[in-house]
């Protein structure tokens, strides 16, 4: 209690615990679904990934107390802490982050108190114990940081923005050209508007959804045309900014490629954003559109249409896109499929070779360079290629036939 009065001792008093219980929605208000109450599927099934550090902690001190209290120690505000922390967690999903760090304390102190209970009963082992208990926490915490952080997909070390990762160039483009108006997002893109931009209205982030009918409709807006026009009559978006990532194709709205309404006036290796083809837009149009190249992954068959007897335009078209942003990959895997469609095989290999340097390094330039080595006869070098494919996306089905073949 004396440790919760003196952290009142600060410019912002006792603010810090108001805003605290500020966090729970109002009674009545649209629940997000992370104020949702914890269910048997967030506990035991498909949120389990999400919530068993906390039940770890909960369990651990839960049986904390129980043995203290087998000896007839109360602790109240231990006991209050963990009654607190429980059943608001249980209420609010939200709040199971801000109740583990209550946790800890109570789980230590069972550990401590069971550690030294184990020390003394061997008295005799006590130098080997001690010796054994802190070897058994170093390789623990070394494991914990090389494969959930030095070998992390997704931290880093280092302070500021892991590059690559958020879609700050593509929030900073639509702050430069003044683009504004009702905005579309994918849902990692909105997570980081929220920080980055709260001057812009967020159509939903990592946080999902208030209701039902928001959740199919972008659900719908991001499988297909229909869908999004659909969501677009209700909302009026101007623009539309959303995650490009080769790892999570599966929610890029790829049908506004082709939607005649919508320009793609940029794309960078985390993000892309489309404008409406109204007049208002006229001018970022004319600047910034791609007038060929879309964010399509892995599928060129778009580019067929493009591709008539005039060769010299339809790569100059494709030059022309890459020069907006020469350090995409993307943009330049496709003009290897534009050379190896009008037969330059020589100049596509040479393209694919410097695209290998660049990042992300993925799986389907490896299969690309193995298609063309294999094309050369160049087995031993297309199998190297395939099997560094599969080590990157190890379900690669193409990958696997191309494999096949090859080695027989």
């Amino acid at each position: 209690f004396i440790t919760i009065a003196a952290s009142g001792l600060n410019p912002e008093g006792w603010e810090k615990y108001s805003t605290l219980l500020g966090f729970t929605p109002a009674s009545g208000a649209p629940v997000l679904g992370e104020w949702q109450s914890a269910t048997p599927a967030l506990l035991w099934g498909y949120g389990v990934r999400y919530t068993f550090g906390f039940q770890i902690l909960a369990i651990g001190a839960a049986a904390y107390l129980v043995g203290e209290a087998l000896k007839k120690k109360y602790d109240l505000f231990f006991i209050a802490v963990f009654v607190a922390s429980v059943f608001y967690s249980l209420k609010h999903v939200r709040l199971m982050a801000e109740s583990s760090i209550l946790l800890v304390p109570l789980l230590y102190s069972g550990l401590g108190a069971a550690i030294g209970g184990l020390h003394g009963k061997l008295k005799q082992k006590k130098e080997f114990l001690n010796t054994a208990s802190n070897l058994a926490l170093a390789v623990l915490l070394g494991w914990l940081t090389v494969f959930s952080v030095v070998k992390s997909d997704i931290y880093a070390f280092g302070f500021g923005l892991r590059e690559g990762a958020f879609p700050d160039g593509a929030l900073s483009f639509l702050d430069r050209e003044k683009i504004g108006g009702n905005g579309f997002n994918t849902v990692t893109a909105g997570s980081y508007m929220v920080w980055k931009s709260p001057h812009r209205k967020v159509f939903i982030d990592g946080r999902l959804v208030p209701s039902e009918e928001v959740d199919k409709g972008y659900e719908g807006a991001v499988k297909s045309m229909e869908g999004f026009d659909s969501l677009d009559k209700k909302y009026d978006f101007n623009y539309a900014i959303a995650d490009y990532s080769p790892r999570s194709r599966w929610r890029f709205p790829l049908h506004l490629n082709f939607n005649p309404n919508w320009a793609l006036v940029y794309w960078d290796e985390t993000a892309v954003v489309y404008v409406r083809t109204v007049p208002k837009n006229s001018e970022v149009i004319k600047k910034y559109r791609y007038a060929v190249l879309r964010p399509s992954f892995d599928d060129f068959a778009y580019l067929d249409h493009h591709m008539g007897k005039d060769e010299q335009k339809a790569l100059s078209a494709v030059d022309s896109d890459i020069a907006l942003n020469p350090a995409l990959q993307e943009p330049r895997l496709a003009k290897v499929y534009v050379l190896y469609y009008y037969g330059h095989r020589d100049r596509a290999f040479e393209e694919l070779q410097s695209v290998l340097l660049m990042k992300p390094d993925t799986a389907f330039e490896h299969v690309t360079m193995a298609q063309l080595l294999l094309e050369m006869e160049n087995e031993k070098d297309a199998v190297k290629e395939l099997k560094h494919a599969l080590r990157l996306e190890p379900y690669n089905e193409t990958a696997k036939k191309l494999l096949k073949t090859a080695v027989r």
